[in-house]
């Protein structure tokens, strides 16, 4: 959309700068209620993790790790501002804008952003620090006032009330993209399995969660200076935790990358019961965390191999072959199904809004024909030089063949009436833009 080239590599890169910033962040968190050197070993425990795990839907870049940066940058920002003496509206301003962008990185932070919200106006307006406040929300309704403002002007604010508001209702509140009754996602059963499921986490995981129960059971308390502070800190943490557990677990689906959004609102609230702990208890919990996780990142090493090439990488190479034969640099392209790897491959736009077609040969009751129609009027207008039929078993993620375009009346009839067929890959059609 910026006009920059980029591959997997700056995928990677990102997300390794996120997770940088990450464990800075953590590391602040921790200063606040421990010395340099307890907060630079727990810091060590995410980044001994980050570090050792192979496991692609935590390595790959997704998502997830620009939303912990935000989450985790967002509870220092209101815990600095719960232990400051003097707040100032600047301040409060830029933390509500850092949480105002969560929507529009991952819908799933958003009941964490709303509590670290919540928490930080209940502070403001217990100080009466009412300027403070106003910034506050002001900076949280920001992104959201200048996205829908960007689209009013452009006449698509229905494209925010039924793609963004209304997808992300039907995803994670409705049965619709999975077959899961609440009762159903929320048991302790499917819990304990998403979560602890993945071997190349279940050590790290399992140690701080055994860390935070026995740290409760010894009721944790702090007396004097400090008082209202660790209280406050341990109070915030725990419901983010539980917030961050509702999220991963809301959608009722199987994608274990969510998984990551627990894993910096744990290591707070252990580190948050540990430290209104006796120092004898605090040194055998904390050494049991630091022992889990340093056999975890044992076990990371020792299974953690090369990454593979996909079973499809000779037919990827061929496909994207075929569509830089038949395009030229900046020509925008589509692939119908859910292949967006070779937009990457070929070097190619997209010329739908979406990498893939999934919302559209997949949608439910009522947002096909919306789906639909944006489909339509996106390649009437960009007129993609390519069109790739890529819904074939093993080539598209959950490929089903029949689904193909020609499942889609209006689709394929657009495709008659623009492209021809230019050559066929182990199923895949490429079509090219007659007149191109």
């Amino acid at each position: 959309a910026l006009g920059m080239p980029f591959g997997y590599a700056g995928a990677e890169l990102v997300g390794l700068l996120a997770w940088l910033g990450t464990l800075a962040a953590v590391y602040g968190l921790l200063r606040l209620l421990f010395s340099e050197k307890e907060s630079l070993l727990g810091t060590w425990v995410l980044g001994l993790f980050v570090g050792t795990t192979g496991f692609p839907d935590h390595v790959g870049y997704n998502s997830e790790h620009v939303a912990v940066l935000l989450l985790t940058l967002g509870t220092l920002g209101v815990l600095r501002l719960a232990k400051a003496d003097r707040v100032r509206p600047w301040q409060t301003a830029l933390l509500g804008l850092m949480l105002g962008f969560l929507p529009f990185e991952k819908f799933q932070a958003v009941p964490m952003g709303l509590v670290l919200a919540a928490f930080a106006a209940w502070e403001l307006g217990r100080r009466r620090a009412w300027g403070a406040l106003g910034a506050l929300v002001a900076g949280g309704l920001l992104p959201t006032v200048l996205v829908v403002g960007m689209l009013a002007t452009w006449g698509h604010v229905d494209v925010f009330l039924n793609t963004y508001l209304g997808h992300y209702f039907r995803y994670s509140l409705t049965q619709d993209y999975s077959g899961l009754s609440a009762a159903e996602r929320f048991s302790p059963w499917r819990a304990a399995r998403f979560v602890f499921g993945n071997w190349q986490a279940v050590f790290y995981l399992a140690g701080q969660v055994v860390a935070l129960v026995l740290g409760l059971a010894m009721r944790p308390r702090r007396e004097g200076t400090g008082a209202a502070f660790f209280w406050k800190n341990t109070v915030l943490s725990l419901l983010l935790l539980a917030v961050s557990a509702y999220a991963v677990l809301q959608a009722g689906n199987d994608f274990t990358h969510y998984t990551l959004l627990l894993f910096v609102p744990l290591l707070h609230a252990v580190s948050a019961v540990l430290a209104g702990l006796e120092p004898a208890s605090r040194r055998a919990l904390g050494a049991l965390v630091l022992l889990t996780a340093l056999g975890q990142g044992v076990y990371n090493t020792a299974v953690r191999r090369p990454a593979s090439p996909l079973l499809t990488a000779d037919a990827d190479q061929r496909l994207a072959a075929l569509v830089t034969a038949n395009s030229r640099p900046g020509e925008p392209v589509v692939v119908w199904g859910y292949a967006d790897r070779l937009h990457v491959l070929a070097r190619r736009p997209m010329g739908y809004r979406f990498a893939n077609t999934f919302y559209v040969y997949a949608a439910y009751r009522g947002f096909y024909e919306i789906n639909l129609a944006y489909f339509l009027r996106d390649v009437r207008e960009n007129r993609p030089a390519v069109f790739v039929d890529a819904m074939v078993p093993g080539l598209s993620l959950l490929g089903d063949a029949r689904k193909g375009h020609e499942a889609f009346p209006a689709v394929a009839a657009w495709v008659r009436r623009h492209y021809r067929l230019v050559g066929e890959v182990e199923g895949a059609r490429v079509y090219r833009r007659m007149g191109n």
